[in-house]
């Protein structure tokens, strides 16, 4: 039992009370675990805000305060969970169209291209049509299980592993209460797990055929050899579950249990593999060391998935890793060596939150690239070898010929923003360029792009899509002369009322009549805080000051208003 009834009543009762008050003033009683009933009430009020479906859950149960705000929004989740599928579904897209062809060029089909369009189309249609996507999702670090629970609704089958049992035993409750009675959980380690799916896809194209066998077969008395292909199956032991924990074996501590007995709910004990091998890996690293202490490179997470490359792939077709996102995540791409077939910068209230790579077993030569921040999306393509031996490339002062044409530039108020919308025959943009526009005449409007196109560094890309000037070196700062203002610049944007340089009559006259303001400092000599006191203005209210350098080193402030 997770949770006792007077806990769980105790936290019902006083969800909407102050915690702090509730750990002085709330009388203990021999059946209430009031720190339990302190985390449930916390969590719940977290997710209110971050995970509304969790909240709206009356039987979840959270996990201490500091997993809940560690772990991912439902927005991010949600957007996690839409890329994966599109990924999915777009390789079974293109499988279906392969097929198609293939069988109208043999004998005895109809002759010319009609027959193979119609064919591919229907192909097309029906997989795009499909509920959920076919194959098996496995995320090799559940954690909390957020992510997961998102993730999973999008294919028919899904594996939950997570080498700490309190988090299986968490997540087999969560699971079940959110209704998730396709998935699996695996108390293991995800190494250990991943070696086994691995050897497993490498010792037959047919994995199915095989997991269906050992799912109906009766163990015989002398067993198999431990490294043949029915061994790992048992000892795999994948069993739809509708929410099973799976636990190390006792006889064998790097395998899995055989008696793993379904949850309420479940569906029996066929194989959760039972119709194809995995279609798609999800991986979160741990970011701390053993110390606890923070982590930001890749190869100092755990599991090291860069060292876990080859056996990622070798074990699904597709990888989906969440990173910090602290990285460069042009030397990520490049440290996966081609593999790196997306990029997905994921902000939401303008905070960058995660970095994603979807690795795939092709060698790119291009990579997608999505800058996200809640309903605004800017995606393009760069060359898949620019961050190695590049140096006009990194430098950002030349754009090269055959990288001109960049991707459409999209907004989508639905917040379904995991496709890419790619213009016909679009090729590769370099996206560090420094524009080379001149600043117009009457600065009217001003453009700060959003978090994930600043971490992005797409710059040029932004002047060209929506023919804007960057007003400086470095400022990452955009103005336009026109009329009216862009509706769907991805970021925000101010009316320009005046542009001052930093002489004590040109500041004056300026700011005259102005007591506070809001300030911000780009590529400028002072901080924003000496800059206020400098002149000796409040914080707040509704003017907005950048102070920043144009081209020609001249320090300059644009007084403007948030539009």
């Amino acid at each position: 039992m997770l949770m006792s009834p007077e806990t769980a009543r105790f936290a019902a009762e006083h969800r909407n009370e102050d915690v702090r008050e509730l750990a002085l003033k709330a009388k203990r009683t021999d059946e209430l675990d009031l720190p339990m009933a302190l985390d449930q009430i916390a969590g719940w009020q977290t997710a209110r805000t971050k995970l509304p479906q969790w909240a709206a859950c009356e039987d979840i149960i959270y996990p201490p305060h500091i997993s809940m705000e560690q772990c991912s929004s439902e927005f991010t989740a949600q957007y996690k969970a839409e890329v994966a599928r599109r990924v999915v579904q777009d390789s079974e897209c293109r499988r279906c169209v392969d097929n198609a062809n293939a069988a109208a060029r043999e004998p005895g089909e109809a002759a010319g291209g009609n027959a193979s369009d119609d064919a591919a189309d229907n192909g097309v249609d029906r997989v795009q049509q499909e509920a959920a996507c076919p194959g098996t999702m496995i995320d090799l670090t559940g954690g909390f299980g957020v992510d997961f629970s998102y993730i999973a609704r999008g294919f028919e089958r899904a594996i939950y592993v997570e080498r700490q049992k309190h988090l299986c035993e968490l997540a087999e409750h969560n699971m079940r209460a959110l209704g998730l009675e396709h998935v699996m959980i695996v108390n293991d380690d995800a190494e250990t797990v991943l070696g086994e799916l691995a050897t497993v896809a490498s010792a037959s194209a047919q994995l199915a055929g095989m997991i269906v066998d050992v799912a109906n077969r009766r163990r015989s008395p002398s067993q198999p050899a431990a490294d043949s292909p029915t061994a790992i199956e048992d000892r795999l032991c994948l069993r739809s579950v509708g929410s099973t924990v799976v636990e190390p074996s006792p006889r064998n501590a790097v395998g899995v249990s055989l008696t793993a007995q379904p949850s309420r709910g479940g569906r029996g004990s066929a194989s959760i593999l039972d119709k194809t091998a995995a279609a798609l890996i999800f991986i979160d690293p741990a970011r701390r060391d053993a110390h606890g202490g923070r982590t930001v490179a890749i190869e100092d997470c755990t599991p090291n998935v860069l060292a876990l490359r080859d056996r990622l792939l070798a074990a699904a077709p597709h990888v989906m890793i969440k990173l910090s996102p602290m990285l460069d995540w042009r030397k990520a791409v490049a440290d996966f060596r081609g593999a790196v077939g997306e990029v997905h910068i994921v902000s939401t209230g303008n905070e960058c939150k995660e970095l994603l790579l979807v690795l795939n077993r092709e060698t790119n030569t291009t990579v997608h690239v999505c800058c996200v921040n809640d309903g605004d999306r800017l995606d393009y393509v760069i060359p898949g070898d620019f961050a190695v031996g590049d140096a006009g490339f990194e430098s950002g002062l030349s754009l090269r010929k055959d990288f001109s044409t960049p991707l459409r530039s999209a907004r989508n108020d639905t917040g379904k923003v995991a496709g890419f919308a790619r213009n016909d025959g679009g090729k590769a943009v370099s996206s560090r360029s420094l524009g080379r526009t001149p600043l117009p005449e009457t600065i009217t409007y001003l453009y700060e792009p959003n978090a994930s196109i600043m971490k992005a560094g797409c710059f040029a890309l932004v002047e060209e899509r929506y023919g804007v000037t960057q007003i400086g070196p470095n400022s990452h700062l955009f103005v336009s002369g026109e009329a009216r203002p862009i509706a769907d610049f991805p970021g925000r944007a101010f009316a320009v009322e005046t542009v001052t340089g930093m002489g004590k009559k040109e500041l004056k006259q300026a700011l005259a009549n102005l007591a506070k303001a809001n300030i911000a400092v780009r590529n400028f000599p002072l901080t924003a805080v000496q800059l206020r006191k400098k002149l000796r203005l409040n914080d707040g209210g509704d003017t907005y000051l950048f102070a920043t350098t144009l081209a020609g080193a001249k320090h300059v402030i644009l007084r403007c208003r948030r539009l």
